[in-house]
């Protein structure tokens, strides 16, 4: 549960390189349409297996709620998507 601002870390495959880091807002349809829709990009460093991933620091563009975290391969594969929660970042 990384709060904004703040950094998380990730552990990926032995030999994994990864070239990609997203959010996707789980969201919310009604209607037909999706209005909660939300896809950022976030900034992280690699260490072995390690990811430190950096939480988008604007609570505002990214509000609490549930997002699949996506990491993506060197060949532009993404992972399976974790669930994570973002909470207030108060």
């Amino acid at each position: 549960q990384p709060k904004p601002g703040t950094t998380f870390t990730a552990t990926v495959g032995a030999g994994d390189q990864i070239s990609r880091v997203t959010l996707l807002r789980t969201g919310s349809v009604t209607h037909s349409n999706n209005p909660d829709q939300n896809f950022q990009p976030l900034g992280f460093t690699q260490n072995g297996q390690t990811l430190t991933i950096n939480a988008p620091a604007n609570p505002y563009v990214t509000v609490p709620c549930y997002y699949m975290l996506f990491v993506f391969n060197a060949n532009g594969v993404p992972s399976v998507a974790k669930i994570m929660r973002v909470p207030p970042a108060a």
